[in-house]
């Protein structure tokens, strides 16, 4: 009976100890975006992360860290430059400093069709934005959908020449920026994980967001007025760092564009359902909702226009970028 029980102790510890279960992944990556779980991006990248681990036989191993628990994003741009993380999905926006072409991405009025839009990314726009980011240690991979922005506020905004003086929080894109003083708001580049508390404690006035976000944030409980500009696309811009690209396989690296694109397929699909989903929200859960006709509407896309002008004089190759957007 001891005999018997100590061979099962041993092959309990052998099944333990076996160097199939010991082994580690051969490469890991670790995935940072800075939306909430319920997210289309979070829910492209959990379908992401089972695929790829399926199909590299578990030699890629992916860990997702969403809500910004991997830094802001700025912060994790730069980690990924230093190889600490592996790959991120942030807002385009966040990218300026490095390529400040990819502003064009901001420009007000600019898509009228998100589908169009999409073609656009997965042509030569999208492949001379990401182009120049190579030298600086990154990979551009895909760009996902964050919806179509509507401006929320503690008054109503009918027109441009209501959002005078109000505070309004934006990502930190000087497109958006000049979009704003040109109409004599206040613009201020805020980190989207401080929002709420920063709308709730009366430092913002308003906000520029996608109806998807505003639910997934709760912005309609510090706000009361929202108006459904439509303005300007929400993009996020999916990326490797390079550094981790190239130790990759070639059959691997091959593998990982192949599960970015059909991700990127599922995100615009899901990102479409939501943010349908979100305008009807929003039509309930702000106090007042401010439909604009097309004349009020004629009149933001001619105030904003100012963004254009300076675009198109301050960033290299800012007159290529938009003929591209415009094409």
């Amino acid at each position: 009976m001891r005999a018997l029980l100590a061979c099962l102790i041993l092959a309990v510890v052998c099944f333990i100890q076996s160097p199939a279960d010991a082994q580690p992944p051969k490469y890991l990556i670790e995935f940072g975006h800075d939306l909430n779980d319920d997210s289309p991006q979070n829910q492209a990248i959990t379908w992401l992360k089972s695929t790829l681990e399926r199909q590299s036989h578990r030699e890629i191993e992916v860990e997702i860290y969403s809500a910004q628990k991997l830094g802001t994003g700025p912060e994790m741009v730069e980690k990924l430059r230093n190889n600490t993380i592996q790959m991120v999905a942030v807002h385009t926006s966040n990218l300026q400093s490095l390529q400040p072409g990819m502003q064009v991405l901001d420009l007000p009025y600019l898509f009228p069709d998100r589908m169009k839009l999409l073609a656009k990314l997965n042509g030569p726009l999208g492949e001379a934005l990401y182009s120049p980011l190579k030298a600086k240690g990154i990979i551009g991979l895909a760009f996902w959908d964050g919806g179509v922005k509507v401006i929320t506020c503690g008054k109503t905004i009918q027109r441009p020449t209501d959002l005078k003086g109000v505070k309004i929080g934006i990502m930190p894109s000087q497109v958006i920026r000049e979009q704003y003083l040109a109409v004599g708001a206040n613009p201020v580049p805020i980190d989207q994980q401080g929002l709420y508390t920063a709308l709730q404690r009366g430092e913002l006035d308003g906000v520029e967001t996608s109806p998807m976000n505003i639910a997934s944030m709760r912005i309609h409980e510090v706000q009361h007025f929202v108006t459904p500009t439509n303005h300007a696309w929400l993009g996020y811009a999916v990326m490797v760092g390079k550094e981790f690209y190239d130790s990759l396989p070639p059959e691997y690296q091959e593998l990982l564009k192949k599960t970015v694109s059909e991700a990127t397929r599922q995100q615009w699909s899901e990102a479409a359902a939501q943010e349908g989903r979100g305008r009807e929200k929003v039509t309930t859960l702000f106090q007042i909702y401010t439909p604009l006709t097309a004349a009020q509407t004629a009149e933001f896309r001619d105030a904003f226009a100012p963004a254009y002008d300076w675009f198109v004089k301050n960033v290299e190759d800012g007159r290529k970028y938009l003929d591209l957007a415009k094409d």
